[in-house]
């Protein structure tokens, strides 16, 4: 939130306005702070799905699914009217999904289409706590908020080709990807 301070001259002189000038000045009134806390090594799992031999290469059919938890706290606090200070644990888990098809020719050069879905899910029980200034009791209360705040769809195609190592180069791509 944010608070103002009206600031105001007004001079006149029998009648005759000399100096009218006014101007808000906007005072920020809440500070906030996010810390994380713990975040888990990626889970993956390769789900080989199914491969097609043609004469110089091969197209292979596979899913990769990785999952990871986070877990971050936050802080916030405000003055406005009253003083409240808010602050939350909060659990989310991130999941990939990624399908692919991937063909190969003479294992020189190889290419394919990617379909990778991110989607994180958060539950943040937010306690808070304050008191007006000058008035009333201290309250604490309990909130509970849940949702869906970053998820991503993507969709690319690409090709790579081979190193001197043998190793393959990077994925030069060509996308369209949506974000949710």
């Amino acid at each position: 939130g944010v608070n103002s301070i009206q600031n105001s001259l007004y001079v006149s002189i029998v009648g005759k306005v000399l100096v009218d000038y006014s101007k808000q000045i906007r005072i920020p009134t809440c500070r906030s702070w996010n810390y994380p806390l713990y975040k888990s090594p990626s889970y993956v799992l390769f789900i080989f799905i199914y491969s097609i031999p043609i004469y110089v290469g091969s197209i292979d059919l596979g899913i990769t699914i990785s999952a990871n938890l986070g877990i971050a706290a936050a802080l916030t606090t405000c003055i406005n009217n009253c003083i409240q200070t808010k602050g939350a644990i909060i659990p989310s888990i991130t999941v990939t999904a990624t399908g692919s098809a991937t063909g190969s020719l003479a294992y020189v050069v190889r290419g394919g289409v990617d379909l990778t879905g991110r989607f994180q899910y958060t539950a943040t029980p937010d306690l808070a706590s304050g008191f007006v200034l000058f008035k009333g009791p201290f309250k604490f209360c309990i909130t509970l908020t849940h949702g869906w705040p970053k998820n991503t769809l993507s969709l690319y195609a690409y090709y790579q080709t081979r190193k001197w190592d043998l190793s393959w180069g990077d994925k030069n791509k060509w996308d369209a990807t949506s974000k949710d």
